[in-house]
This record gives C-alpha cells, structure tokens and sequence, in this order.
C-alpha cells in the first residue's frame, strides 16, 4: 500500500511538473528558444521589440507587454515572402530599427518615433513637395533598394551609414560597399586589404570622404542583453 502510494505521488509530481513546463514554455518569447539566435533588438525607449521569425519568413513587432503589434512579411517591395534577417539593430539616434535582409536586395528601417517623416516607395521628384503615394513613417518600412544584398555589415556611430563586406574570391581583398539610409541608395564601393576585426572600427574612403565603421554595432550586443529580460516565464 506504502508502495502504489509513492509511485501514484510520483506520477501526479511528474504530470504537475510537465504540465507546469508546457505553460512555460508558452509564456517564453519565441527568440528566447531558438538555439541558433534568432535576430531581435530591443528599442531604445525599450517599448517596442522587433523579432525574425524564420518559419513564417517575417518579422514580429511586440510592446513592452509582449503582445504582438504588427508583422512584416520578408518580402521585397514587389515580391512574395523568401527572405530571412541577417541582422536586427536598434538605432537609437535614429529613433529606429535597421534590418540587413540575407536574400533581398534591400535594408529596412522601421521607426518607432511617432513623428516620424512620411514614407515613399515610389520615384519621387521632390519629397518635399508632396508627390507620389506616402504611407505613415511610424512602424512603416522604410526601404533602400540595392543591386545585390548586402552582407557582414557594419554601421556608422549614427548609424546614417551601413556597409556591406565581401571578401574578393582568391584575391584576400574585401570589397566594401557603402549605403546612405538619408538618401536611401549606395554611395560607392572601396577595397580593404582584409576584413576588419569584429570589435575594431575601421575606415573607408570613397568618391573623396571617409566613413569610419564598426561590425560589433550591427551585432546589437546591448539591445540583445537587455532583452534578456523578458525570457523569463
């Protein structure tokens, strides 16, 4: 009798503490599970948090509650969903989050300040003049079509500035390429004679002005940090 006693406690322990896992496991944020780091970034007012969600090819916006806001297919500006983030970087100076895609010809910036600038996809003669279709410029995308997508990126102390590192095939150069998100296009390309180290800043000259750059801010370290936070149930 002692016995069925303990092992009829132990089943209802064991039932107790998978039900309680199950219930955790759906409280915890999605980035919080993937082993493989999934990209988020925390804002700067710490309001808002953008997460990749590779399954669905999207990006999730939550609020400080964790309820989800908006969702961002991983599409281009005429194209179905097929892309993933290469990075998600909170930039505080901007008021705003810059996402790198990895298979789209395209960099993202999605404001989070209320008073954010109307945004416009088209051709536009003169933006001050109102022309062509806007759309709001709070928690819109804002897009910088390139010819190819960019990778290893790395930003500007304004970050104003993104530019995408790729190594030369069998030469050891890297080629830097060097987009302005104010005027949304790229400026101009450089060579560097290696790959600079990931938490060293390093300068590139081109069409005669100098940027001076960092890799370790598009790694959103301290954004990453924080959201730790919100990763326990």
């Amino acid at each position: 009798m002692i016995l069925l006693t303990a092992r009829l406690l132990l089943a209802g322990a064991v039932a107790l503490s998978t039900a309680c896992l199950a219930q955790a496991v759906l409280l915890v944020p999605p980035w919080c599970m993937d082993t493989d780091g999934r990209p988020a970034a925390l804002s700067a007012d710490h309001r808002w948090i953008l997460a990749a969600d590779t399954a669905e090819q999207s990006l999730t916006l939550y609020d400080d509650k964790l309820k989800i806001v908006r969702q961002y297919p991983l599409a281009g500006l005429d194209g179905p969903p097929r892309g993933t983030a290469l990075t998600i970087v909170n930039a505080p100076p901007r008021n705003s989050f810059i996402v790198v895609l990895h298979a789209i010809p395209e960099v993202w910036e999605i404001s989070y300040d209320p008073n954010a600038a109307p945004i416009f996809d088209g051709l536009v003669h003169d933006y001050r003049m109102g022309e062509g279709l806007a759309r709001p410029g709070f928690l819109g995308i804002r897009r910088t079509l390139l010819r190819t997508p960019l990778t290893e990126p790395a930003f500007t102390a304004d970050y104003s500035t993104v530019i995408g590192l790729a190594r030369h095939t069998g030469s050891g150069g890297v080629q830097a390429r060097i987009v302005n998100l104010d005027v949304r296009r790229e400026l101009g390309t450089a060579t560097l004679a290696s790959s600079p180290e990931h938490d060293a800043s390093f300068a590139v000259t081109a069409n005669g002005r100098t940027w001076h750059a960092n890799r370790s801010r598009a790694a959103a370290t301290e954004s990453t940090q924080r959201l730790m936070r919100y990763c326990t149930p």
